[in-house]
């Protein structure tokens, strides 16, 4: 008997796995986009903007004119124009690069560095420019007597003269107050955290009343013992964890508070 000959092998049988396959993919796809619909104009001004932020950005003071917001919205909120300051603290010219702002707090610097001097407060002041913008770090000792929050009356006028030469530009200023480690429970503050914050309110509320700093502009943070710059095992590290650092921030953070801002405002 004759055998048959053996049918040949179908060699296109992977197209039917390939096409089972992207129909799943659509169905996946399909199941996404009908669980989530995403605004993509407020998703693309967000991206840009925290992209521009966090690349350096374009543009970040204008002079007497202060920091404007980028436009794309009717409820955005432009930067408040900065106050004219006395004692020689005149608003600062603008820029646009990273370089420019980086003189331009190294200046603010410089002023200040010549009002510690002529007041014999540089022991208790210190000052650096880093990735966060220009910091003016405060020893606790010379603004606060021991577990109190309210400020010495003859620390006033100094913290007028940071805060009126930190005006002159139109960047973000941040309060933090800082402790040491050693634990406090009075009938008012419950933790380092409750002295370290209203220190920090208390200072905010001083430059807006005395500074003219604009209250948009400001922030208060308290960090209690838990960001630390020495060893909190001798008396001289304590020392100087026991702070306030009144910070110039960068225009980036400026770009980010404004984006955060802006999207806090406009209507869902």
């Amino acid at each position: 008997m004759k055998e048959e000959p053996e049918a040949p092998e179908n060699s296109e049988r992977w197209l039917i796995s390939y096409a089972d396959f992207i129909t799943l993919l659509m169905v996946f796809f399909v199941v996404l986009y009908s669980m989530s619909k995403v605004d993509e104009n407020k998703y693309e001004q967000l991206s840009q903007s925290l992209n521009d932020a966090l690349s350096g950005g374009a543009g970040f003071f204008d002079g007497s004119q202060g920091v404007p917001v980028p436009e794309g919205g009717g409820n955005s909120i432009k930067r408040p124009t900065p106050t004219p300051t006395p004692s020689g603290y005149g608003p600062v010219g603008g820029g646009q690069s990273e370089t420019e702002e980086t003189e331009e707090m190294e200046k603010i610097e410089g002023q200040l560095n010549t009002y510690f001097d002529k007041n014999d407060v540089t022991g208790s002041v210190s000052m650096n420019i880093d990735e966060r913008g220009l910091v003016v770090s405060l020893n606790d000792t010379i603004l606060f007597d021991l577990g109190s929050s309210s400020l010495k009356d003859d620390v006033r006028s100094q913290l007028i003269k940071i805060g009126e030469a930190l005006n002159s530009l139109g960047n973000y200023i941040r309060v933090e107050g800082h402790t040491d480690n050693l634990p406090i429970k009075t009938s008012k503050y419950a933790s380092n955290w409750e002295l370290s914050a209203e220190r920090a309110t208390n200072v905010v509320r001083l430059l807006i009343a005395e500074a003219g700093v604009p209250p948009q502009k400001l922030s208060a943070v308290g960090y209690g013992e838990y960001k630390p710059v020495a060893d909190n095992s001798s008396s001289d590290g304590r020392a100087q964890n026991r702070r306030v650092d009144i910070i110039l921030l960068s225009s980036k953070y400026n770009e980010l508070e404004d984006t955060i801002m802006k999207s806090a405002t406009e209507e869902p």
